[in-house]
């Protein structure tokens, strides 16, 4: 259990969000989250499973893993405090995970149910806008990140154009 007062330790760990929130909007949103600490090891989203919440990293390391048909993790990126975890299946309306989230050391996050989370979404709150900028520059971060992490890739297995090559390629962007 941190020793930290909540906002306090909310504004540490998502700095760029909580500079764009008022005091009171940061009481709104711990409101209705609720604080988890999880052990390391933990999956707390399966890959191809139902989301049901989003999660706001208050401290600690995750993963992102995806698993070939063989059993085998590949680890896609790293998640760690002030980055959020599942708002993609829930602003797509998949409600499904795209990888799993695997703890890798102690984690503190904050819950956020669902049906909290859309109801925030459709009150217009400055709030909700504020969430929803801070969301989509996170994803736009991750798109960049990973258009380099393909470009690298896809120099590596041109220049060694074998079949390995191709391969874990191909099992890095799903297409095997």
């Amino acid at each position: 259990m941190s020793n930290i007062e909540p906002k306090k330790e909310f504004k540490i760990a998502a700095p760029k969000l909580a500079e764009s929130l008022s005091d009171e909007d940061i009481d709104q949103l711990l409101s209705i989250t609720q604080r988890l600490e999880i052990p390391p090891g933990r999956k707390i989203i399966r890959d191809q499973q139902p989301v049901e919440q989003i999660f706001i990293v208050l401290s600690g390391k995750l993963n992102a893993v995806v698993e070939d048909e063989a059993g085998q993790s590949l680890v896609i990126g790293s998640i760690g405090p002030g980055e959020l975890i599942g708002e993609v299946s829930l602003l797509s309306g998949a409600m499904i995970a795209s990888s799993s989230v695997v703890t890798s050391t102690d984690v503190a996050v904050l819950r956020m149910p669902h049906l909290a989370f859309s109801s925030l979404m459709n009150d217009g709150s400055r709030l909700s806008i504020t969430l929803l900028e801070y969301i989509v520059s996170r994803l736009g971060d991750r798109l960049k990140a990973a258009r380099q992490r393909i470009k690298s890739i896809d120099k590596s297995a041109i220049k060694f154009k074998d079949d390995q090559s191709r391969s874990f390629l191909g099992r890095l962007l799903g297409l095997r």
